[in-house]
Order: structure tokens, then sequence, then C-alpha cells
């Protein structure tokens, strides 16, 4: 059977579940019709829905009848998630009847209150079915948009599951559309997500779904395969209806690979099943496929007798699809026996039934375009219910406001009466402040003594570390001052990288003492933004080229360019700028520095800057992430450092909420790791 018309039937069968087992029991509409007068309010609109739900199966039109009177009734009432709950049963009726315009239509209004009361779960599933509808009427981009709203906000809950569930749908619209490679590979993501789970929840339904997209690119080992995959999970007593379509699945690709036998079995056992829970249009199409296969068996009786066993039964349920498949099938039969008359007969037949079905999809055609038509008033209509629903809202919060004067006189008159405890409690009160004040005084000593180490750090570091290059520079350039005056322009030359690369570190120093020294005053403003982190990253790998080249230090970056996250951007350089760098410094020539940033399965964001050099003992290692003693240690070339770029590493992580780690041997190498949770929502 074709992919979109299996989605399509799948899609009504989902719908019409909940009712069939609701109203499974016998249905008295007599004696539910007699109760109406005798209720009111809640309990009418209740009786009315439930008579509603008993016709659903039977006359639709009745069912719309009482459906809609339940709507005007709740309309009356506060209750706006009853309101939207029939509008969603409303459109369901429609769409069996094929006016998909006023079940779009409803389905929008019952989504703009599900969306006022905020209601999550209702509004997935809403979008799920416009998301439906739309691929019914052959809107597929308005289908998939809807469809990844309702996965997005599944994602932002971290539904893995419904997410799964989402992707699949998603697959049904592909194989549609004639896109089966795309199907393939929303799949095998859904796939990988429920494997992490350890559940066969969804899956099989994905594994189907792969069957069906590869049966759709004619490549049938691969479906069979996967359908056999969905088989094995499939309970056919809990689920008769799934396992009979998967094996009929079966007997088709079967059928394809000229295994005629073994498609034959496939269809007896979806036959079997189909006709143990009386599916009627399930048991006229797998006869219509065994009438096939026996037919190019050429056992014209046995063929014969199963398409003429399914073809009145496919006229009474008005199965158009399969109707024109018996004609078909009939045409084919009596030509390949060379009757002639007969076969042009059913062929007559055949044509007719195809016209009628092209028709049908023309009226699915023009209901979009009425509803295209439509789009107007309709947005006019939700501003009104909303308008609606804003007023609604504002009397109950009116109702609030006399309860809240309500409880403020009453809580006077409890006031007055507790006035003799209160003045008790007031002394206890004074005590206890003057305990906090005491308690504040301490925390402001403790906080001035700590002050007063980072000034004295801060001088230490003026003092011996900026002191040392700045003499060096002013050596440097009287020397070449000296080389200028006497010609010496090819040691020139050599002398000014010295002076540049001296003046480099200097800058870098002084700028990490500023951007610390702000930090542990408080100065520093966390400022998150939604970055390109592989931007960031090259543009302060270009920075520390220079530093790498002169020790012939490979610097290599593995990160997504597609990846987006919320960072601080002047934090996130430094910690690059200094990571990068202390990997540089202790790194041996010749060596390589990766730089890794991606997501891992929570959503965080995790950077890893490995270097292959001299390794950090244990003890060093602690010293450096308390931020306690001297962990100042030079470099493969002798370069000096001050600790302070590792220090702004640790204070600008926890900034973020992050957490830094460090994984180290001497003389193996170093890899410093930082986990960088979200602090901006998702769009």
């Amino acid at each position: 059977m074709n992919p979109a018309r299996l989605f399509r039937v799948a899609f009504i069968l989902t719908l019409t579940l909940m009712a069939v087992l609701a109203h499974a029991a016998q249905f008295n509409p007599d004696s539910l019709k007699a109760r109406l007068p005798k209720t009111r309010g809640i309990e009418q609109i209740n009786l009315l829905r439930e008579i509603a739900g008993g016709y659903a199966n039977s006359n639709i039109s009745l069912s719309i009848k009482y459906d809609s009177l339940a709507l005007q009734n709740a309309n009356k009432i506060d209750d706006l998630k009853l309101q939207s709950d029939i509008m969603n049963n409303l459109a369901i009726s429609y769409y069996m009847q094929s006016q998909y315009a006023r079940s779009i239509s409803l389905l929008n209004k019952s989504l703009a209150i599900k969306e006022a009361i905020q209601d999550t779960l209702e509004i997935v599933k809403t979008l799920n079915n416009l998301g439906v509808l739309y691929q019914v009427i052959g809107d597929y981009e308005s289908a998939i948009n809807l469809i990844s709203r309702s996965m997005n906000i599944r994602r932002a809950q971290n539904d893995s599951v419904a997410i799964a569930r989402g992707l699949s749908n998603l697959s049904n619209i592909y194989i549609t559309t004639g896109k089966p490679d795309l199907a393939i590979e929303v799949l095998k993501e859904a796939e990988l997500i429920l494997s992490r789970l350890d559940t066969d929840d969804v899956l099989d339904a994905v594994y189907n779904n792969l069957g069906n997209a590869y049966q759709a690119k004619k490549d049938f080992q691969h479906a069979k395969k996967y359908f056999r995959i969905s088989l094995s999970m499939k309970d056919s007593i809990a689920d008769p209806r799934s396992a009979a379509t998967t094996l009929n699945n079966l007997g088709l690709a079967n059928e394809e690979l000229g295994d005629h036998g073994r498609a034959k079995r496939y269809y007896f056992d979806a036959l079997r099943l189909r006709e143990k829970i009386n599916d009627r249009q399930g048991i006229i199409t797998t006869r219509i496929n065994l009438g096939r296969l026996n037919r190019k068996d050429k056992e014209y009786g046995v063929a014969h007798e199963l398409f003429h066993s399914a073809l009145p039964k496919a006229i009474e349920d008005s199965l158009k699809e399969q109707m024109y498949m018996a004609y078909k099938q009939l045409s084919m039969l009596f030509a390949e026996q060379q009757m002639y008359d007969s076969a042009y007969y059913y062929l007559e037949d055949a044509h007719k039934m195809r016209g009628i079905i092209f028709s049908d999809e023309l009226k699915k055609n023009l209901a979009n375009m009425e509803y295209q038509q439509l789009t107007a008033l309709m947005h006019q209509e939700n501003e009104l219910l909303r308008l609606d629903n804003e007023m609604k809202s504002l009397t109950i919060k009116r109702k609030q406001f006399n309860m809240v004067v309500f409880v403020v006189v009453s809580s006077l008159v409890f006031a007055v009466l507790v006035l003799t405890w209160l003045r008790f409690r007031e002394k206890r009160e004074l005590s206890k402040r003057l305990q906090e004040t005491l308690d504040q005084l301490k925390v402001s000593h403790e906080k001035i003594a700590e002050e007063n180490r980072t000034r004295e750090k801060l001088l230490s570091i003026i003092a011996h570390d900026l002191r040392s290059p700045f003499n060096n520079i002013m050596g440097l350039s009287e020397i070449m001052a000296e080389m200028a005056r006497n010609g010496q322009y090819e040691d020139l030359a050599t002398c000014a990288d010295a002076v540049n690369s001296s003046s480099r570190n200097t800058f870098t120093l002084l700028e990490n003492l500023l951007e610390w020294s702000y930090s542990q005053t408080g100065n520093i403003t966390f400022r998150p933004e939604s970055l390109k982190v592989d931007e960031i990253i090259e543009a302060e790998l270009l920075v520390q080229k220079e530093a790498a080249t002169k020790k012939s230090i490979t610097l290599e970056l593995s990160c997504d360019p597609t990846l987006v996250f919320g960072l601080d951007r002047q934090m996130f350089r430094s910690i690059i700028r200094n990571l990068v760098s202390n990997a540089i410094k202790f790194s041996y020539t010749g060596g390589v520095v990766h730089i890794l940033a991606y997501l891992d399965e929570e959503g965080m964001m995790l950077l890893e800057v490995q270097d292959e050099g001299i390794g950090i003992s244990p003890d060093r290692q602690r010293m450096m992430m308390e931020s306690s003693g001297d962990f100042q240690q030079p470099g493969t070339m002798n370069e000096r450092g001050t600790g302070i770029g590792f220090m702004l590493c640790l204070d600008f992580t926890d900034h973020h909420g992050g957490n830094l780690s460090i994984e180290s041997a001497e003389g193996k190498g170093t890899t410093v790791r930082i986990r960088f949770p979200r602090v901006l929502s998702e769009a």
C-alpha cells in the first residue's frame, strides 16, 4: 500500500482509538437523551459529549450536532480547557467528513486556548494533529513546521520518546513527498535516541517506517530487514492491528523480491490477524494482495475467488482505493486467460473508479485552497477568542482581588489579637539583629583581609613579574638605537623581533592582570550572548599562532561550525587565550595542541585543550585548583608565567556556572576540560 495512504489510515485510527475504546460497551442514545432535560451546567455538557462520542462511530453528523450543543453551553462558563477539548472532538468529526478547512479552523482555535492556559501537553498533541491534517491536504511545508514546533517543546522538556515519535511523523511526510533519503536520516536519529534509553517504546514504529522508506527507494532487501525487526518487537495479541500491517508490508517486500512462497505466508498471517479483530479494510486489502500473487503464479481459480470475496465488501464499505485495485486485478486476470470481454468490462470499472479517486484528491486540494482563503477570517476569529479569554481572565483576577481584600481584613483583625505577643517578639528580634550585625562585621573584616591579600598579590606581580620584561624592552631598545646609529641593520631585525615578543608577552600579562583585578574586586559584569564558538576560538588561535610557530607546535581545532552557545564573549576569549597559551608554553618543540568544542548528551558544551608536554604533578594540580601557594612553573623553553591566567580560567568558568577539571601525568601531557551549562534559553 502507498506509504501516504498507510499514514492517513494510521492517523484516522489514532484519532478515533480513544472513542472506540470508550464506547465499546453498548451505546443507548435514547436513555442518554432522556436524561438531558434533567441536567444543567457541566453535568449537561458532559452528557452531550457522551452522546456525541457514542455517535462518533455510527453517525458523524449526529456526533457533530451534540458536540456543537456542548460547545455552545461550554462557552457560557469559564472553563477554557473544556471548550478546547470539545473543539478538538469537533475537528476530528469534520475531518472524518473530509471538511478539512473547518477541522483546521477548530484545531487552531483549540490551540490558541491551550497556549493561553499554558497546557503544554495538549499544545503538543494539537500541533501534531494540525501537522497531520496539513499533510492530508498536501500542505507539507506547514505540516513539517507544526511537527517541528511540537518537537521543540519536547526538546525543551527533554522528552526523548516524544522527540523520537515526532521524527517518525516527519519521516512519513518525507516518504509521502518522495524524499526517502531524508526519511531514513530522521529515522536513524530517532533510532539513536531510543537506543540510548534502552526502550522499545516507539522503536517498532521507527523500524516499520524505515522499511517503508527503503521500499520507496525500491531497496526491498533493506525494507524486508527492517520490517522483520519491527515485527519481532510487536505483540500480535496486544497490538494485532500494527502486527498485521507489518506482516502485510513483509508480504509486499518478498513479492517484489520474487519470493512468492514467503510472501503468501506473510499475507496469510496478516489476514488471520485482521479477521480476528474484524479489520474490514485490512481484510479486503490483504485478499487483493493474495489474489494478485496467485494471478502472478497463474493460479487463476484461487485468484478469482479472492478478488470476488474482496470486491463486494469494498463496494459495501465505499473503499474506493480497494475497489480500484480489485477491478484492475480482475481485468488483468481475465486478459491473461484471453477472456477479453470480461477484461474490458473490469478495465472500464477500474478507469471509472480511478476518476472518482482523482476527484476526491481534487476535493482535498480545493479544501486546501478554501483554507487559504479563510486564513484571514480565522485570524480575526482567533483574535476575538483571545480578547474573550482576556476578559474571562480579568473576571478571574477580580474575584481573586476580592479574596485578597477579605484576607487582608481578616489579617488586620488577627494582628490586633496578637499585638501583645508581637511586642515580646520584638525584643528577641532586636537581639537577633544585633547578632546578625556582628556576623556581618566579621564577614566584612574577612572580605577586607581578602582584598588586602589580593592587593599584595597585585603589587608583588607588578614589582617582580612586570619589572623584568620592561627592563628587557628598555635594554633591547637601547641596543637597537645603537645598532641603527652604527648601521647594523641585519642584527636590528632580530632585536626588533625580541622587543616585539617581549612586548606581546608583557601586554598579555597586563591584560590578565587587569581582568583578574576586576574579577577579584567584583567590577566585572557577566554578559552572556549566543556566540558561534568556532569563530571565537579561531580568532584566538590566530593570536597564538606566532608563539606556536616559534616552537614548531601544531594547533588543531575540532569544532562543529554550526555550534552556537550562550557565553560571555570576553570571558570565553580569555579562557581560550590562557589555556592555549599554557598548552604551548608547556609543550615540547614539534608537538601538537588539540582544541575541541562540542555538545554532550545533556546539552552542555565541553571545551577541551590537550597538549603532549611536560604534564603536571598531583600536588601542583591541587594547588592550581585551590589557587593556593606558588604554582608558577617555567615552560619548556624557560618561558615565564605568573599563574594568573589559570586563575582567570577558574574564575570565569565559575561566572558561567561551569566546571573545570585537569587530567595530567608528568611527561605525558595535560588535558584541561571545562563544562559550560546553558545560560540562555533556546529560541
